[in-house]
């Protein structure tokens, strides 16, 4: 995929203005974002955050659609992200000999925490792109995560 000159610099001014709205911006929010993106990754571990993007389908006619469908682009952006970092840590850990077990109870159960996630924070641009920040929480997650094997997750709708 090549990406256009004119691409790069509107997802750069994208960028910047987004990083200016949320670092200079009065907000009455509960939700201080700051603190939200210095702890992505493993926040403790019981929780899990990460950032991810969504785009709208452009074929929608209202504001509010490309929003919903922006905001579910993301939302499945950030489910895929998890897992995919999540099967990393276990082949890490697999390279050093510490085989996680198969287990599909567990692998089940995994795979529905990333489903039932929060979206604890989102932002739209002018062009309805959508930014969220999607969290996961369970007890022991980290450790359930790092003993389970995750190779038969291929895909969370």
């Amino acid at each position: 995929m090549k990406l256009s000159k004119e691409h790069i610099t509107s997802f750069a001014l994208g960028v910047c203005v987004f990083y200016l709205l949320t670092h200079t911006a009065c907000s009455s929010s509960k939700l201080d974002i700051n603190s939200v993106r210095d702890s992505k990754g493993w926040i403790d571990n019981n929780t899990y955050a990460i950032i991810a993007v969504g785009r709208p389908v452009r074929t929608h006619a209202n504001a509010r659609q490309l929003k919903n469908s922006a905001r579910r682009a993301a939302v499945m952006n950030a489910r895929f992200k998890i897992l995919k970092r999540f099967k990393a840590l276990n082949r890490r850990r697999s390279s050093k000999g510490d085989v996680p077990r198969t287990r599909l109870k567990q692998t089940i159960m995994i795979r529905d925490i990333i489903k039932n996630g929060k979206v604890v924070y989102e932002k739209f641009d002018q062009r309805h792109n959508c930014e969220i920040i999607y969290q996961i929480r369970h007890k022991e997650l980290k450790s359930l995560i790092e003993n389970v094997d995750l190779s038969a997750i291929d895909v969370i709708n």
